[in-house]
């Protein structure tokens, strides 16, 4: 699988994973509802709805039930475990691919075919917890003998059949009460997506986001089991962020240049063919169409023609001897010369936003988007190859809103565990409820005259996506919380 490849379902998955099953009002899930589905877009504004026990919890603090502590990390490397665990499948990929194919993370815990999992689970769980609770992964990606942009992925494309099982698994043990051993499966699955994140790419933190999402997921359906404790500390406990996209974002700035020996130093061009090989190399790596075929020649006279006109303008403030010189370069050197100024300029105006804390950048990310597209409806080359990392470091934060407000839940669940009543305000709770990563603003709490249901919620974002035809999108969460008959 090339790092390319698997962007576009991963990307479109992750927009999507926060949703539930109707797109005609905000849906709910009890506990045998199920995991959530997908809503259509602009409103992703998900609603769950959680039963909360008035019986004691357990309230010892804990710090390694969903996510491998640090301080029980083992020495060595994960990775040769992991694709040793891939080599040595054989047959049993199959089986976890089947499983993947035929029971959905969706199907509530009363309906699930618990003698099928148990057939087709089938996972070494005592070498996956050994790989989880590795101190680190070294996956040796080639990144200097080719285009990163080829390196392949395969170990991510396997990681998705092992925490489908897992969480799978997981959800089994629930339809049985099991919460003990639900929690250790959950905190393997927390634990290989941890080490999925351990490589620069932002795609495979995007899958590493995705599969800690799933296990946030089946989490929620874990703390209204009769028999779950409470969870606040290990909520506490996990990375802030969960998933870090800040160092992916930074290593990708500079991606079109890595292994593409022809783009490397364009300064170091100097004559007709080698600026013609660098085209080709450019041409090739943003995978347009094929030289020679008659929509390829509509492209680069568009490309040259746009080129040729702006080059001029951009090299006076950075280069003004190399303006006064573009009428005599060759087609070639404009059109590359000027991506490449292009590019220079629209990823270092994404990504510097993406060093900001979300509520810092998330105007600023709206702002530029609706600029690049004005500047870039014409200039398909360069727009063809520009990251999008609002789109991931949305969806990071998205996830830790999530575990923010399950802190929040768990809270609010100890309150009930301690007064058998559910409590009137955030101020009154024993253990502090943290504001929202997403807007630095307090989630807002209500109780129902009744005092057997309050709402938990965020504030709700409104963003216009100009890369998706100005469409507005509405992000937000809230809990339904409704004390259990």
């Amino acid at each position: 699988m090339k790092h390319r490849a698997i962007c576009l379902s991963v990307f479109l998955y992750v927009l999507a994973w926060p949703s539930l099953s109707s797109a005609q009002q905000a849906p709910s899930l009890s506990i045998t509802g199920g995991m959530p589905q997908p809503l259509e877009a602009p409103n992703l504004v998900v609603t769950r709805t959680l039963l909360l026990r008035p019986d004691p919890a357990d309230q010892q603090p804990g710090f390694d039930r969903l996510y491998p502590a640090a301080n029980q990390w083992t020495k060595g490397d994960a990775a040769p475990i992991f694709l040793r665990m891939n080599w040595e499948a054989g047959s049993r990929i199959q089986s976890l691919q089947e499983l993947r194919r035929d029971i959905d993370l969706d199907t509530p815990l009363d309906q699930l075919d618990l003698d099928r999992i148990d057939r087709s689970f089938a996972i070494n769980l005592k070498e996956m917890r050994r790989a989880a609770y590795r101190e680190r992964a070294n996956w040796q990606y080639p990144f200097r003998e080719g285009p990163v942009i080829e390196v392949l992925l395969p170990d991510v494309q396997e990681s998705r059949y092992y925490s489908h099982a897992l969480l799978v698994k997981a959800r089994s043990h629930l339809a049985r009460g099991e919460t003990v051993q639900a929690e250790e499966l959950i905190c393997m699955t927390t634990g290989l997506a941890r080490h999925i994140a351990e490589t620069p790419f932002v795609v495979s933190r995007l899958v590493a986001l995705s599969q800690s999402k799933l296990a946030l997921d089946v989490f929620e359906e874990l703390l209204q089991i009769p028999s779950a404790g409470n969870y606040y500390w290990d909520l506490s406990s996990l990375p802030r962020p969960l998933v870090d996209f800040r160092t992916a974002i930074q290593f990708e700035r500079a991606w079109i240049w890595r292994g593409v020996p022809e783009l490397e130093a364009i300064e170091r061009l100097e004559t007709k063919s080698q600026w013609e090989n660098a085209a080709l190399a450019l041409y090739r790596l943003l995978e347009l169409p094929a030289p020679g075929a008659p929509e390829s020649e509509v492209v680069i006279r568009d490309w040259v023609k746009v080129s040729r006109k702006r080059l001029p303008g951009r090299l006076e403030s950075i280069a003004p001897e190399l303006a006064q010189a573009v009428p005599s370069m060759s087609d070639a050197e404009v059109a590359v010369r000027y991506w490449m100024i292009r590019h220079q300029e629209e990823e270092r105006l994404t990504a510097n936003w993406a060093m900001l804390e979300p509520w810092e950048a998330i105007e600023r990310w709206e702002e530029e988007a609706r600029k690049q597209k004005e500047r870039t409806d014409d200039e398909l080359p360069v727009q063809k190859v520009l990251g999008k990392p609002r789109h991931a470091l949305m969806a990071g934060s998205r996830l830790d809103q999530q575990v923010a407000m399950l802190r929040g839940v768990e809270a609010i669940r100890d309150h009930l565990a301690i007064h058998g009543v559910l409590p009137d305000s955030l101020e009154n709770l024993r253990l502090p409820v943290p504001s929202d990563p997403l807007t630095a603003k307090p989630f807002v709490y209500q109780v129902e005259p009744s005092g057997k249901e309050a709402t938990l919620s965020s504030p709700v974002v409104e963003l216009v996506q100009y890369d998706d035809d100005s469409r507005k999108t509405r992000f937000g969460r809230k809990y339904l919380l409704k004390i259990a008959p």
